[in-house]
């Protein structure tokens, strides 16, 4: 009987909402803020949709600009984006968390694009279009295939961190399953040993399950390297932090590192990140002479985080006058890797350094060593000048990104510091890389 009275007030409420009348109720929660595409950073036009346990209703759009408002009730689960070209997003709103406030809450919903059917690269089954593949097999004097050998790595669409995973492959000319589990450096590598079009689900905790098809069309024996990014359950923190403020710092509890912060056009003492994970978090705010106001530790949620700050809370006798400046650990920072013999930056490393960079420059006197290093292949002095170029490229990128050449240090170790033997080409891979490492600036 409940059931069916959710479902009755359900098509109450979207006729009436298709009919232009209003909530009889006031709204729960106001969203305000921005859709945007995830690598480009580019304002993005959506539909926005309230998902309750009974249905979904459609409850505005983003503009050409990104920008939208729109009112949600205490019912609404989910706030679901979606936009053609793109993975579907879903922000779960804990409304039970939310602090009782009429202020809007500003939110940054990022957006990741889908992966496009091509040939010899993963993309999703829901771009799959009509394909046949010719049939060249048993031809006379036809050389036989060799298998392809096949690499995945698997990772944050957002954050580009490795995540453990696992990998199921079907392939379709004979219907045969088989699933991997990713080891220690987020991988999986198969073999597919004829012309297919195999396709692939990757699942882990807290991800959306990615379906993805590849298609083999000449195998040679030749290894082939992939990157599958999957889309995690969506966390954000949305802060207003009273009056005007000099700056905001945001840190993880465990690992030192320091989450970036964007500040909201038109509105100086709201901060929002889609940075950030469900854990433990320290909140340091300061003045505009660099004196901590307050600090305070949020606890995060996956979904919507909403931080009402307080000028009231005490400063712990810890804080010190002088701001304090806390180093992220290096090990904790994700490596860059690089093809064999290249030092061109991927794309996976260049989401990381987006978010290295927006971090340095809110922190200008925050400096980093960049560390390049090569696989032991070929003449040590080109791997030397290798390592460097590396290091270089890397230097660069942040540069053009806003971060000073003051705040960076470069070196490049050729061969001399690896991580994995040089026994297969997957532990090869793991040592061509740059290392980001924090530099702790000493008081003055």
């Amino acid at each position: 009987m409940a059931t069916l009275t959710r479902q009755l007030l359900w098509l109450t409420t979207s006729f009436l909402l298709q009919a232009g009348v209003v909530w009889a109720t006031q709204p729960c929660l106001r969203l305000t803020g921005l859709v945007q595409d995830y690598d480009s950073r580019q304002p993005v036009s959506a539909r926005l949709y309230a998902q309750t346990e009974v249905g979904r209703l459609a409850i505005g759009n983003s503009t050409q600009t990104g920008q939208f408002m729109v009112d949600v009730t205490c019912e609404t689960v989910n706030l679901v984006i979606e936009c053609p070209g793109y993975r579907t997003q879903l922000l779960h709103l804990n409304t039970a968390r939310l602090p009782t406030t009429r202020d809007p809450v500003t939110v940054i919903i990022p957006l990741v694009a889908v992966d496009k059917q091509d040939r010899d690269r993963p993309y999703q089954q829901t771009e799959q279009t009509h394909y046949e593949q010719s049939r060249t097999t048993g031809l006379p004097g036809k050389t036989a295939a060799r298998p392809q050998r096949n690499l995945f790595t698997i990772n944050d669409a957002l954050s580009a961190r490795i995540i453990p995973a696992s990998v199921c492959f079907v392939f379709t000319s004979n219907g045969q399953k088989r699933c991997l589990t990713t080891n220690t450096a987020g991988q999986v590598q198969i073999d597919f040993p004829k012309k297919d079009i195999v396709a692939f689900e990757v699942s882990a905790p807290g991800y959306q399950t990615y379906l993805g098809n590849l298609t083999i069309d000449e195998p040679n024996g030749q290894q082939r390297e992939y990157t599958v990014r999957l889309t995690r359950e969506l966390t954000i923190v949305s802060m207003r932090l009273g009056n005007p403020i000099g700056s905001a710092d945001l840190r993880d509890e465990a690992t030192g590192i320091l989450v970036p912060l964007t500040t909201v056009a038109g509105q100086p003492a709201v901060m929002v990140s889609n940075s950030v994970f469900p854990k433990t978090y320290q909140l340091t705010v300061r003045e505009s002479n660099q004196t901590v106001r307050y600090q305070q530790k949020i606890t995060l949620v996956s979904g919507l985080n909403v931080v009402r700050a307080d000028d009231s809370m005490p400063v712990t006798d810890a804080i010190a006058s002088k701001p304090v400046v806390v180093v992220p650990r290096p090990e904790s920072l994700p490596l860059l890797y690089f093809e064999q013999g290249s030092y061109t930056l991927m794309p996976d490393a260049q989401t990381v350094l987006r978010q290295t960079a927006a971090y340095l420059k809110q922190n200008p006197n925050t400096k980093v060593r960049l560390v390049g290093h090569a696989d032991r292949e070929g003449d040590e002095r080109l791997n030397q000048a290798l390592s460097e170029n590396r290091a270089k490229v890397v230097s660069s990128f942040l540069f053009a990104q806003g971060v000073a050449d003051a705040q960076m240090e470069l070196t490049g170790m050729g061969s001399q510091q690896l991580i994995a033997p040089s026994d297969t080409e997957e532990n090869k891979a793991l040592n061509r890389r740059v290392q980001i490492e924090f530099l702790t600036t000493p008081d003055r």
